[in-house]
């Protein structure tokens, strides 16, 4: 799924941060005033101690934290090695610098479950802090992943505070850091971190509006290092990554049904050449009401029906086991 930064994936709010009100039927982070101690980690490689020194007058407790390093082949394998639940679906750039990004943000999420740290924030070593960066995210955890989200009952409970547009800072607590690895586990690597961390496939996610960031960002999304590293050859196999070129690589496999159906309501599909013939979201054959069938004579043509004729039995069938997977869900 392709992601839209103008409203909230289902079940998820967007807000402007503190001191503004955090969403419609969201406490305020003006009505919650206190803050929590975060721990503050970088994800770098070293090549950009110049930005870290440039945030340390923002932010002293700045810990480095190692990322992955792509260039090493070996190393991504020896990750999966030692996760055997782990397992590579599908990429949208698929090189092991992209795949390192990913287990960056997982090895983090590791790294606060084993140390039990309460709160934690994992940002990108490539931006520059504002004034009153630190207050403003202490804020919005109090808010969001406080006792007060805890207490909620579990389908309601908010997973990540996303800070930026993509993947370039998440905040977790400890009991939502121990959902998103229970459900990363589950899920495997989908997409690029930036997306499935964002796509409502972790839960709950709190996300900024465009520009509410009291940071800069110095060098553009996914332009780093990353794409320097060497490619993922995607139509073969990859024993040590348990990748299956002919394996199921498909959303809806993991996805929850309500995001699905929000992604086709607004052609935000990101597979838009496969969903045209064949997706279990609406009926389990086709995107038969969707407007990419309902305008493309040729996708019905190959079919040889039109989308009234494609809701039979095994429509149904479907339709339970999706809603038997909800339940699980």
């Amino acid at each position: 799924m392709r992601l839209s930064s103008r409203e909230p994936v289902p079940r998820s709010i967007i807000v402007s941060g503190p001191p503004a009100a955090c969403g419609t039927g969201e406490p305020s982070c003006a009505e919650a005033p206190q803050r929590v101690r975060v721990r503050w980690l970088i994800a770098t490689m070293g090549k950009r101690d110049h930005f870290l020194a440039r945030n340390r007058p923002q932010l002293p407790s700045l810990e480095p934290f190692r990322s992955t390093n792509g260039m090493n082949e070996s190393e991504v394998h020896d990750f999966f090695d030692s996760h055997p639940q782990l397992r590579l679906y599908k990429l949208f750039t698929w090189t092991y610098g992209m795949l390192a990004s990913w287990l960056t943000k997982y090895r983090a999420l590791e790294a606060q479950v084993r140390d039990r740290v309460p709160y934690q924030a994992i940002l990108e070593d490539d931006v520059l802090f504002g004034d009153g960066f630190a207050p403003f995210v202490e804020r919005l955890a109090a808010a969001h992943l406080g006792p007060s989200n805890e207490a909620k009952p579990e389908a309601d409970r908010f997973n990540l505070v996303v800070l930026g547009r993509w993947g370039e800072g998440y905040v977790t607590s400890l009991p939502s850091a121990r959902r998103v690895l229970a459900i990363l586990d589950a899920n495997g690597v989908r997409k690029n971190a930036d997306i499935q961390w964002n796509d409502g496939s972790c839960g709950r996610i709190v996300q900024l509006q465009p520009h509410a960031m009291p940071w800069s960002l110095l060098v553009r999304t996914s332009q780093g290092v990353m794409r320097k590293t060497g490619a993922i050859k995607s139509r073969h196999p990859v024993p040590r990554l348990r990748y299956d070129p002919l394996g199921p690589a498909r959303c809806h496999d993991y996805m929850p049904l309500a995001t699905c159906a929000w992604a086709v309501e607004r052609s935000l599909c990101a597979d838009k050449r496969w969903n045209m013939t064949y997706c279990p979201m609406l009926c389990g054959h086709a995107v038969c009401r969707s407007k990419t069938w309902r305008d493309d004579p040729r996708a019905r043509r190959r079919h040889r029906v039109e989308p009234a004729q494609i809701a039979d039995a095994a429509c149904t069938r479907d339709r339970e086991a999706w809603a038997t997977r909800e339940k699980a869900f």
